[in-house]
């Protein structure tokens, strides 16, 4: 999911931003190279301050049946606490290190999608004025794929903006159940019909 383009930090840069703008770079092309036959649909993320971030990306059919189609959920991690106390030991280590990153997929039942897309009609995502840029740092986001072309998208730190309190609310439940389907720490084997995701090295 890396960008080759992009994979060559400055040597002048700090190996800790060089490290961070290549993890966000793996997080944010999470919706890439979705399972065969899936669209992706949204994507969530939370990148707190001392725990490992995480990104989520719900697939679907693109022909949707409401009650009968089944999805898949793709779970994308940095383990940003180990990789900072990795730095911190050996910072005059020559070179950027990479970010150990890793992933995994699974199913979403019929219902679990009807739940996180019925509930998921009811946000509204228009809040350019809010939205940071390609490599942000908020603690939370959600984006959503309505178009490819100018993907929905919104990011806030905590506290939760008062305006954003609906969006919150929505984004623990999706998130509850996303979890629930591909829980940390357990990485289950890839879907019927999906390409295993690769672990990426750190």
């Amino acid at each position: 999911m890396s960008d080759p383009t992009s994979s060559h930090e400055s040597e002048d840069e700090d190996p800790r931003a060089s490290l961070e703008k290549q993890a966000l770079r793996e997080l944010g092309a999470a919706a890439e190279s979705p399972p065969t036959g899936l669209i992706p649909s949204f994507r969530l993320w939370h990148y707190p301050l001392e725990e490992p971030w995480v990104t989520w990306v719900l697939f679907i059919p693109p022909n949707l049946e409401p009650w009968v189609s089944e999805g898949v959920v793709r779970r994308v991690w940095w383990n940003q606490p180990e990789d900072v106390e990795r730095l911190a030991k050996a910072p005059s280590v020559g070179g950027h290190p990479a970010p150990s990153m890793g992933s995994a997929e699974a199913m979403v039942s019929a219902r679990d999608l009807h739940q996180l897309l019925g509930r998921a009609s009811q946000v509204n995502l228009d809040f350019v004025s809010l939205v940071r840029g390609p490599l942000s740092v908020a603690e939370y986001g959600i984006e959503g794929f309505r178009s490819q072309a100018s993907p929905d998208r919104v990011e806030w730190d905590s506290p939760v903006p008062w305006e954003l309190r609906t969006v919150m609310t929505w984004f623990s439940r999706a998130r509850g159940i996303l979890e629930r389907s591909v829980p940390a720490g357990k990485p289950p084997s890839a879907p019927p019909g999906a390409d295993p995701l690769t672990q990426l090295d750190g």
